[in-house]
């Protein structure tokens, strides 16, 4: 046996009868550190009676030919000679040139200053290149004790000296408030930050909400993910859709349940029966509440009713409408339009509330009204235009 060869791990411990255990002196190199643990466990133990000195030889000489333990503890340390991580594993078989280990029934920590930081558990697992990568199979189950996300899959890379988690086949993550599956993903350890890519679907526990994308990252301690490619949402409210969205880019607000959405943004809300179109908002899923600081379509698909502004503020749930900043309003059915500064709509009752220089015109019969406010419902032109400043008066001008 190459004595000078450097062994896999730093340190491999079996449990024995012994009380104390062996230490050697720091002259003894690593090579031989290794061969003298290794033909110790296997030497120690007691031959049958009447066995030849011959045979107890050959056991030592198959024993170190298969490199083979039995619940072996593997640890490695860095420089400063503390563990970085440990590997328990019912049976552990060495490679002949001691460079990698087959595992079986694998339990595993990494450690940071003193303290757990990553828990891991399979079925199967390999070391190989002396501890930098640790291949585990089968079974996959890891846990961060920090933030308490689980991770399980049945193909993934451990990476210790670079805190990665790399996992290829199939993911399954579960936060607090977070659940995702993709086709693979990687974990950065040291920043707690879960990256998940090919047809990803991330599900809010409460309120339900179901988002669909190619790439997605959580960032676990801010209660966040972000998905830099064009997502699907659905939210559901009692088993039942309530409303969709579509974007080329979001990101959830895992605490405060907002979902920010940037270019080309469309959403429909099933009650009330509403389609929005935007460049970027804000919606509240919780409450329902979107918001916009750019401009904003919205159309009633039941009456055909088109309202446009600069900005606006949509609460689906009481069903109301604010928009500023410069609006325009179109009932698409008898042809009636309306110019404001601001307007509120109550959707249920399709009326109209607009202030700030108001235009109103109709198609039959031809009409135009100017002024400073106006209260009606565009679907019947039933429309009044007032004015609150006595020294202006409403304006009616009579289209030809």
């Amino acid at each position: 046996m190459n004595s000078a060869r450097s062994p896999l791990v730093k340190k491999v411990r079996k449990k024995t009868v012994f009380s104390n255990p062996v230490k050697f002196p720091p002259s003894v190199t690593k090579g031989l550190f290794f061969f003298i643990l290794l033909w110790g466990i296997t030497a120690c133990q007691s031959a049958p009676v009447g066995e030849k000195q011959s045979d107890r030889t050959s056991d030592v000489v198959r024993s170190e030919t298969k490199f083979t333990l039995n619940n072996a503890i593997l640890e490695q340390s860095n420089t400063q000679g503390n563990i970085v991580w440990k590997v328990k594993s019912n049976k552990t078989t060495y490679s002949q040139d001691r460079q990698t280990a087959k595992l079986e029934q694998v339990t595993a920590n990494l450690i940071e200053d003193g303290k757990v930081i990553l828990q891991l558990s399979s079925k199967q697992g390999e070391i190989r290149q002396n501890g930098s990568i640790i291949l585990l199979q089968d079974q996959i189950l890891v846990t961060d004790p920090r933030n308490q996300a689980v991770v399980r899959s049945e193909e993934a890379e451990w990476r210790p000296s670079e805190h990665i988690l790399i996992v290829r086949k199939g993911i399954k993550g579960v936060g607090e408030n977070l659940e995702v599956e993709a086709d693979g993903g990687k974990y950065s350890i040291d920043k707690q930050r879960l990256e998940l890519s090919g047809n990803v679907v991330g599900t809010t526990l409460e309120p339900s909400l179901q988002l669909k994308t190619d790439h997605l990252t959580w960032l676990i301690p801010q209660q966040k993910a972000i998905g830099d490619r064009p997502l699907k949402v659905v939210r559901y409210q009692n088993n039942t859709i309530t409303d969709r969205v579509v974007a080329n880019r979001g990101e959830v607000d895992l605490q405060q349940h907002i979902l920010s959405l940037q270019q080309e943004v469309e959403m429909r809300s099933l009650a009330p029966a509403l389609q929005i179109a935007t460049n970027s908002v804000k919606w509240n899923y919780q409450t329902r509440v979107v918001t916009s600081e750019q401009p904003i379509q919205i159309i009633d698909l039941d009456n055909k009713l088109d309202i446009i502004g600069n900005k606006g503020t949509i609460d689906l749930n009481r069903q109301i409408a604010n928009l500023d900043d410069g609006i325009e309003g179109i009932d698409n059915r008898n042809q009636s339009q309306l110019y404001a500064r601001q307007l509120t709509w109550y959707i249920p009752t399709e009326q109209v509330e607009a202030t700030g220089n108001v235009i109103y015109q109709q198609a039959d019969p031809p009409l135009k009204l100017t002024g400073d406010k106006a209260i009606g419902k565009l679907k019947n032109n039933s429309v009044v235009v007032t004015n609150n400043n006595r020294q202006n008066r409403v304006v009616t001008e009579i289209v030809p």
